[in-house]
């Protein structure tokens, strides 16, 4: 005998509510890109860029636009809310409020761009004899303000590179420890200053300055405990000249 289908439970009660799951879900997601547009229109700030600035993939601001993501993953989610000025409960809805007025989201944004990273050399030249420059760290970049870079150093940071040098040969004006600044393009000890070079011996950090009637290179430790020595340009490789450092206190 057929049974009265009047009577039986529907699927969706059968499973535990589904369907007002589901029905949850798609508010908390309407809520979601529609804050993530209006974020991202205060900011003049388009999918792709927004993708970029906070280190996600394309397709996972596009997917959220798009309705297709119902649950994006909450790390991902962080660092688009940091870019655009608010957090994650606020971009999902979950809490009220108003977000950053929209004239310091753009003052953020434009700081934001200013920021510029510089990489890190691995070794560490020393300042009394070292290594030999191997290779650029990519996971231990500095950053700096691009216009600080422009306007202080006259630099751009595709010319320069982070180095820790080690030692005492330069005390008082680099300690052991001190990380360095390094404008890669200049490579003419003319005027006078302090450069990271490679000495025939090991990477060091040293004042160099050419001395014309010899056509030699003094190599200098401010350090008086450490004598000069000379070499002839084609016996070193200077790296470049040190224009900026950093110490712990």
């Amino acid at each position: 005998m057929l049974k009265d289908k009047k009577n039986e439970p529907s699927r969706n009660e059968g499973l535990g509510g589904t369907a007002e799951l589901d029905d949850k879900a798609n508010i908390a997601n309407i809520k979601l890109i529609k804050r993530l547009q209006d974020q991202m229109q205060k900011m003049q700030i388009n999918a792709r860029e927004l993708a970029e600035k906070a280190h996600v993939g394309r397709s996972f601001v596009y997917d959220i636009l798009s309705g297709k993501s119902l649950n994006p993953t909450t790390k991902k989610l962080s660092a688009v809310a940091d870019v655009l000025g608010v957090d994650v409960p606020f971009l999902l809805g979950q809490k009220l409020g108003a977000a950053k007025p929209a004239n310091v989201l753009r003052e953020n944004h434009a700081a934001f761009e200013d920021i510029v990273s510089v990489a890190s050399v691995k070794v560490e030249a020393a300042m009394g004899g070292g290594s030999i420059v191997s290779e650029e760290n990519p996971d231990k970049p500095y950053f700096f303000r691009a216009s600080w870079l422009r306007d202080r150093l006259n630099v751009s940071s595709n010319d320069l590179r982070i180095i820790t040098v080690r030692g005492d040969s330069m005390q008082p004006t680099l300690f052991d420890g001190d990380i360095v600044l390094v404008n890669v393009t200049q490579k003419q000890p003319t005027p006078p200053g302090v450069f990271v070079l490679f000495d025939g011996v090991g990477l060091v950090v040293k004042r160099l300055e050419f001395v014309p009637d010899m056509g030699v290179v003094r190599i200098i430790s401010d350090n008086p405990q450490y004598s000069q020595y000379k070499r002839s340009p084609n016996e070193i490789n200077i790296i470049g000249r040190v224009v900026w450092f950093a110490r712990e206190l």
